[in-house]
């Protein structure tokens, strides 16, 4: 006896490998995110003093 695909299984079928596939995306996302932020923050400590004072003077205005 043959089983025949219905479109409705299809959709199912496609639907929940289009689901996996962007989970795994999000997921390696994640996992760069906290790479960056540390890098981000990394940076910030090189930051010449006198542009923090003219952040802080534009910060007022």
């Amino acid at each position: 006896m043959k089983r025949h695909c219905t479109h409705r299984t299809a959709r199912h079928s496609l639907a929940a490998f289009a689901a996996t596939v962007a989970l795994a995306l999000v997921a390696s996302v994640t996992q760069l995110l906290p790479d960056i932020t540390a890098q981000s923050a990394d940076a910030l400590s090189n930051l010449p003093d006198s542009l923090d004072r003219a952040l802080a003077a534009a910060a007022l205005e």
